[in-house]
């Protein structure tokens, strides 16, 4: 027995790892202020809001930043930069390249390579922590219509740190949220994304969930079931009608499950 290489793939890998570290190497350049403002739109997405990065890293002072996301992969001097500001880190970001203009609010990363690796500012067991929150940040500097447009990626980053959450109240509160996002995401034909914001939702409620808020546990079993039926994962589906079945609640709210059990029986059979 021996070794072979395919070197092609070895090629490859290295030339994706060197690609990786000079971007972070590019990227841990940047002053402190510019950096912390890299890793808030790593959190967003690909695209995000430009006002949205300003509001959290104008939020944030450089302190919080730093225990929450305790730069990660290579060690950084953190410098005091204060009279940087905001325009001019964003200046500085499009001449380097980093990130690229779409209109005057919506911007993007240059490469969804440039994206990762400014995730890698961020120590890995902090990330979660650093998500969650941005996320509940955006939750109380929004107005309640920019967070109904900007449902998932409130709920998206507010689940990364649910396991966190030991407050009854405020996991019911997200599990609500989660809900909302799984209706809406199944109202745009997003079923997996609909099936693991209703997940979620049950999770953060837990085995008390019919205790806590039966009514919203109701919804995200329903829903869920229809969402995973239409997914084709008719033993999640089995689960929560089964679930909803064993609850002593009126005849007419479980409809809606013997309504997927009807349709899951019916595909079956034809």
């Amino acid at each position: 027995m021996k070794w072979t290489w395919n070197d092609n793939a070895v090629d490859a890998k290295l030339a994706t790892e060197n690609v990786t570290t000079m971007l972070i190497n590019k990227l841990s350049r940047l002053n402190s202020r510019t950096r912390n403002i890299v890793k808030v739109a790593s959190c967003l997405g690909a695209k995000f809001s430009l006002s949205t990065v300003s509001t959290i890293s104008d939020t944030l002072s450089e302190a919080e930043m730093r225990r929450l996301s305790s730069e990660g992969t290579i060690e950084i001097e953190i410098d005091n930069e204060d009279d940087e500001t905001f325009a001019g880190s964003i200046n500085e970001l499009e001449e380097e390249g980093i990130w690229e203009k779409k209109s005057d609010d919506l911007w993007y990363f240059g490469h969804d390579k440039i994206q990762s690796a400014a995730m890698e500012l961020i120590a890995k067991d902090k990330r979660d922590a650093f998500r969650g929150t941005i996320g509940n940040l955006l939750l109380k500097k929004l107005d309640p219509e920019a967070v109904k447009s900007n449902l998932f990626e409130v709920v998206s980053l507010r689940n990364c740190a649910m396991a966190t959450i030991s407050d009854e109240e405020e996991r019911k509160e997200l599990a609500s949220m989660n809900l909302r996002a799984g209706i809406k995401a199944s109202e745009n034909a997003v079923f997996e994304s609909a099936a693991a914001y209703l997940k979620a939702g049950r999770e953060l409620l837990g085995s008390s969930g019919w205790v806590i808020d039966p009514s919203i546990m109701l919804e995200l079993c329903s829903v869920g079931a229809n969402s995973c039926f239409i997914c084709g994962d008719l033993s999640t589906m089995n689960q929560l009608i089964d679930e909803v079945m064993r609850q002593d609640i009126p005849v007419e709210d479980k409809f809606r499950v013997y309504e997927v059990k009807v349709k899951a029986a019916y595909g079956a059979s034809e």
